[in-house]
């Protein structure tokens, strides 16, 4: 080849090269998801086509974990690295099992409350010990839903205790003077 022949531009879509592919999320063969499994599976898939952090930590996790709700509604999600499988009920070689209202579950995974939080205030119950403790915790830091879907922003704790002080010495400086202004008007000098 000399130097006078073109070569063809290839469109390479370099975000395509930088990304890689969302994780399937599937149901067992031959099984329709209950109400649970399919708010999971949404949960998982947009979780995995917007977030690389989620697919890279997806395919990390190795493991089966149960998430049971009232009336023993319960559904069965296998973390695989390439694939995740969900299966109704609650399955068997359990790595993780937990039990929670539905309504807790929709405000985890609507970033209103913390998987970890809701553990140690024993509002998530573990059925049994994990049987893999590193990766549970990984399920449960993958629960946590990026600050980014947050439709109102979680404020630092900094930020918070400053917002809690200030308003603090609003609400003093205010009382202040009204006892100041009730001193001065029944028996000030």
């Amino acid at each position: 080849m000399n130097g006078d022949e073109h070569i063809p531009d290839i469109d390479i879509d370099e975000d395509s090269e930088a990304k890689s592919s969302p994780i399937p999320v599937c149901a067992v063969e031959g099984q329709s998801l209950n109400g649970l499994g399919m708010m999971i599976q949404q949960y998982l898939e947009q979780n995995f086509a917007e977030f690389e952090h989620k697919v890279e930590a997806g395919r990390r996790i190795r493991g089966r974990v149960c998430v049971e709700v009232e009336k023993g509604i319960a559904t069965t999600v296998s973390f695989q690295g390439e694939e995740v499988l969900i299966e109704n009920g609650s399955g068997e070689n359990l790595d993780l099992h937990l039990e929670s209202s539905y309504l807790l579950l929709a405000n985890i995974l609507s970033g209103k409350a913390n998987p970890f939080a809701e553990v140690i205030k024993r509002n998530i119950k573990l059925r049994a010990i994990p049987r893999k403790p590193f990766q549970s915790l990984k399920i449960l830091s993958f629960l946590k839903i990026p600050p980014e879907l947050l439709i109102e922003p979680v404020p630092s704790k900094t930020k918070a205790y400053l917002l809690y002080a200030a308003g603090s010495i609003v609400g003093l400086s205010g009382l202040s003077l009204l006892v100041y202004y009730l001193f001065q008007l029944f028996g000030g000098s």
